[in-house]
């Protein structure tokens, strides 16, 4: 299955919105450092090409996330 929206996949409960994440983390104590997109250029077109190759869904995921920039990442600190 080719989960290209949120609620696709079972395990998700709740869909933050960016600012509210980062607030709830800033409130627990936690200073954002860097956010961005999951992507890899370079591997994205092979991943979906094993992945058909293959028959390898998970693979073909991979690629087709990095392709659209589906996947968000926020890295943040511990503040003392």
């Amino acid at each position: 299955m080719m989960i290209s929206n949120f609620f696709d996949d079972g395990t998700h409960i709740t869909l933050w919105e960016p600012t509210a994440l980062i607030e709830q983390a800033q409130d627990a104590g936690f200073k954002l450092r860097t956010q961005g997109v999951v992507n890899d250029r370079f591997l994205e077109d092979t991943l979906m090409a094993a992945g058909m190759d293959r028959r390898d869904e998970e693979l073909m995921l991979y690629g087709f996330w990095s392709k659209s920039d589906w996947s968000d990442y926020f890295i943040f600190e511990r503040t003392p």
